[in-house]
């Protein structure tokens, strides 16, 4: 009986829906007149743009390296990081910090973040672990990007990556530029590109970033993630990124992209790998 009724709602919803001018798309996923409208404008292309010009990769001057393995978990940093000069603060770690362990090995000190765990699934004397989620504000539970930066040696050079589901967005707005500038290297993962249509936040703080002088040197989509058009245009949701101080990069052509795409590791190994060659060759383009 429970059967019959939801389908008799959901029947109803789609008829209801498509008489006030919504549509099915292929994969009969209902789109609001609205939504589609805007997804197809000028307005949804302009955004695009702006997004693209901060995510598209520059040349590097110094060699990159993927570390922690080739799966997921790992990521690209600069070569010349990883060393006892360095210091690194890593947020969102779960049940892999090979990252973490791999830097640590090569003398590398730092702190790791991670609110659903109770201690890092492998422990190193390099690095302290604390219990919290890692966001804009310090208080019960939560530790600002900022004071942690703060509180990180002046002596060393700063690595930080973020790969904590969104929250991202809220750490970098709550920490000032003059504290963004100490950054040497910044890997995200950014979520949620999409949403540049309904919240600009993620715009606002890519603009922070180039700002405070870090640009894009990688870029990779995440394969276990959904991809959408914008404006005409292919963005993927999810997006593993690299930026580094300004100082050091170069406007790219077509063997520096090809090195980066080198790069590139499917987060999951059964599904084909995102093209965003439009993303990778904008600065080679324009």
């Amino acid at each position: 009986m429970i059967k019959k009724k939801n389908l008799y709602i959901k029947t109803l919803a789609i008829l209801l829906f498509k008489r006030r001018g919504g549509v099915l798309n292929r994969h009969n996923s209902m789109i609001s007149p609205k939504g589609y409208e805007l997804s197809n404008s000028h307005k949804a292309f302009n955004r695009v743009n702006t997004l693209i010009s901060y995510l598209a990769p520059h040349k590097c001057s110094s060699p990159l390296k993927r570390v922690g393995g080739t799966l997921d978990g790992s990521y690209v940093i600069l070569d010349n990081l990883i060393n006892s000069k360095t210091y690194l603060i890593s947020g969102g770690i779960e049940k892999n910090n090979k990252f973490e362990i791999s830097l640590a090995n090569k003398g590398v000190l730092g702190v790791q973040i991670d609110n659903s765990i109770n201690k890092p699934p492998k422990e190193h004397k390099n690095l302290n672990f604390i219990y919290a989620t890692l966001g804009k504000n310090d208080g019960l539970g939560e530790v600002s990007l900022r004071t942690l930066i703060r509180n990180s040696p002046n002596n060393k050079k700063l690595i930080v990556k973020m790969d904590i589901e969104g929250g991202e967005i809220d750490a970098i707005e709550g920490t000032p530029i003059n504290l963004l500038k100490k950054i040497d290297c910044l890997v995200l993962e950014l979520h949620n590109l999409s949403a540049i249509m309904e919240n600009t936040k993620l715009l606002q703080i890519l603009a922070k970033l180039h700002k405070s002088g870090l640009r894009s040197v990688f870029i990779q989509p995440n394969n276990a993630c959904l991809v959408y058009t914008l404006g005409g245009v292919q963005i993927p949701d999810n997006v593993e990124i690299t930026f580094i101080r300004s100082g050091e990069i170069f406007t790219p052509n077509i063997e520096s992209i090809k090195k980066i795409k080198l790069f590139t590791r499917p987060n999951t190994k059964n599904m084909a790998l995102v093209n965003i060659d439009h993303i990778l060759l904008h600065n080679v383009w324009k």
